[in-house]
């Protein structure tokens, strides 16, 4: 049987995708390639913008220690957004219901990819809930 941690790890990454290069991150959501619904982290980042979007987006900037320290929903399109504290930004279409709070906490598990779960202790097993 599988461990359940690296179960909802691979939920994440049927819906998560980590963007690190210089134009993906630029791109972002409006990425063809990438999945309707889908969440994604944008590492390094501290700014993002909508302009060419075509929907809102939820944004979370996330500090060096992992903890969620800004958050926006609903981000029309055509602004921009900074947070220099931040060193990695999460992003997807915005859309009611769960979202990164401050104070959560972003986890990095080295040998399977990215993990989320809120400093309260609350997992998400399918990024596409948040």
């Amino acid at each position: 049987m599988m461990d359940p941690s690296k179960e909802s790890t691979l939920n994440y990454q049927r819906s998560f995708a980590i963007l690190t290069g210089l134009f993906e991150r630029m791109r972002g959501l409006k990425d063809p390639a990438l999945r309707a619904g889908m969440t994604v982290a944008l590492i390094p980042c501290r700014d993002v913008h909508t302009v060419g979007m075509v929907e809102a987006v939820d944004v979370a900037f996330v500090d060096k220690e992992g903890i969620v320290v800004g958050v926006h929903r609903n981000v029309p399109p055509g602004r921009r957004l900074r947070c220099i504290r931040a060193k990695l930004t999460i992003e997807r279409a915005s859309k009611p219901g769960k979202w990164y709070e401050i104070g959560d906490g972003v986890f990095v598990l080295p040998s399977s990819g990215i993990s989320v779960q809120g400093l309260k202790g609350e997992a998400h097993e399918d990024m596409s809930d948040l």
